[in-house]
């Protein structure tokens, strides 16, 4: 009996006191969670806190060791009491925090960016764009936090990015004039965004089509016109084209049909022999009329009086496109000592004195 009265007072001495260090424990941690110096610091005269002496930490602020210091650059502190440098927290993406900032404040524009954790606004680099979460709130400030390089077929100024316009072309990262990298080439088009000066040829088997230097899409030739690259391009009097553009483009531009051609389609074909051409930007294959009597009018011949027909053992009826010989029996009347065959008016007789023109009888002729 004795040992066991022993045991439980042994046994009730241990357990009051682990009671007694746990109360005291939690007396402790409550006093210290409340204590005067924690979020608090220290002053010398009213308003005080809780406990005399000391005032609550103020927002913006922390307090350390009884003494209150702005929350650094980058941090924000929006309640009173803190305790850590850290205040309430990093600044977010898309805003800045200066020195003592309560509510941190918006990054401004697309020319700047914040990163978590900025003390002010960075200037967006050149040849880069900011990205972030747009406007928010009444303010319509921008919440930019990041920055990307321009891609191909795009130049960035002052954190935007813009299209290279049509008829321009960006082949590189990084640009940052609105020239971009060039201008889109002869024979080629380049619509709004392109990023190789080759990606559009004008269609070369298109010669109604043609595209100058700086073209945003291809143009259609004029009527009376015929498209050219780098060399005349000729047509031939089937219909066909004589030539094709040059290199891995198309046509280049248009110019006028010339007197002895006609243009259909973009192409220049010659006036057919034994016709003649006197005008520019002619649609019509039979061109101006046929070649007068005592000429000839070989293919792209540009006056009814191309050729004179010549000496006496050949004649040349109208539309010749080459001089006849004379067959056995008969002979050439000439057309000599004439200075405007439009002004001719006579009656020949067998031994005329013109030069060029072949007949056989006595009849009148009058050639205008």
């Amino acid at each position: 009996i004795f040992s066991f009265a022993l045991i439980c007072i042994y046994s009730s001495g241990v357990m009051s006191i682990s009671l007694e260090n746990h109360i005291i424990s939690q007396m402790n941690s409550t006093r210290s969670s409340n204590s005067c110096t924690t979020g608090t610091y220290r002053v010398s005269e009213p308003p005080y806190g809780v406990c005399s002496g000391f005032r609550q930490c103020t927002i913006g602020s922390y307090c350390m060791n009884s003494v209150m210091m702005m929350c650094p650059e980058g941090t924000y502190g929006n309640i009173a009491g803190l305790t850590t440098e850290t205040c309430s927290g990093s600044c977010p993406m898309g805003y800045y925090c200066p020195i003592n900032t309560i509510v941190p404040i918006d990054c401004g524009s697309v020319g700047v960016y914040c990163p978590s954790g900025s003390k002010s606004p960075i200037t967006v680099p050149t040849g880069y764009y900011s990205i972030g979460t747009g406007s928010t709130g009444s303010t319509g400030q921008l919440h930019q936090y990041d920055v990307r390089q321009c891609e191909q077929g795009y130049y960035c100024v002052g954190g935007e990015r813009e299209v290279c316009s049509g008829g321009r072309y960006g082949s590189s990262e990084g640009l940052s004039d609105s020239h971009c990298t060039g201008i889109c080439p002869m024979g080629f088009y380049c619509p709004a965004g392109s990023t190789s000066p080759t990606t559009h040829p004008c269609n070369p088997n298109n010669p109604n089509e043609f595209c100058p230097s700086g073209s945003d899409h291809s143009l259609a030739a004029f009527r009376g016109y015929y498209t050219v690259n780098n060399t005349i391009l000729l047509g031939s009097t089937s219909g066909t084209a004589s030539g094709t553009a040059s290199g891995t483009g198309g046509y280049s531009g248009q110019a006028i049909c010339p007197a002895g051609s006609y243009c259909i389609g973009g192409l220049r074909f010659l006036c057919p022999a034994g016709r003649y051409g006197d005008t520019t930007g002619s649609v019509n294959a039979s061109c101006s009329d046929a070649c007068l009597v005592g000429f000839y009018c070989p293919p792209g011949s540009v006056s009814k009086i191309q050729i004179s027909c010549g000496s006496n053992h050949q004649y040349c009826p109208e539309s010749s496109n080459t001089p006849v010989p004379v067959s056995v029996g008969h002979y050439t009347v000439t057309l000599s000592q004439i200075s405007n065959i439009d002004d001719v008016n006579f009656n020949y007789t067998t031994q005329p004195d013109f030069d060029g023109w072949n007949f056989w009888d006595n009849t009148d002729h009058n050639f205008q």
